[in-house]
């Protein structure tokens, strides 16, 4: 997020964070900057806001939304809400 590069903007929470997230950057996959952008969601997004997550089908989109938790409880609600066989996209609405 442009917010978390500056601190002389000062943020308010987002509806939307809409995100294609690097996993690859030349090498094999590496899903560090997903999960933390999913972590740090809760952060940004105001109550009932959502992410808009585009990856590729292989990816596990799905399942590394489903893995973030606080205290035990899901952070998320998630929808597959378009895949074409190539890319996929999702969203995490936050609970």
């Amino acid at each position: 997020l442009a917010c978390l590069q500056s601190e002389a903007v000062q943020c308010k929470p987002f509806d939307i964070i809409a995100s294609n997230p690097p996993v690859h950057r030349g090498r094999p996959d590496d899903w560090r900057a997903l999960r933390e952008l999913l972590e740090q969601g809760p952060r940004w997004l105001r109550p009932g806001g959502a992410m808009w997550l585009v990856s590729q089908e292989h990816v596990p989109l799905g399942r590394l939304i489903a893995g973030v938790s606080s205290e035990g409880r899901p952070l998320y609600r998630s929808v597959l809400e378009h895949s074409d066989g190539r890319f996929c996209v999702w969203v995490a609405e936050l609970l």
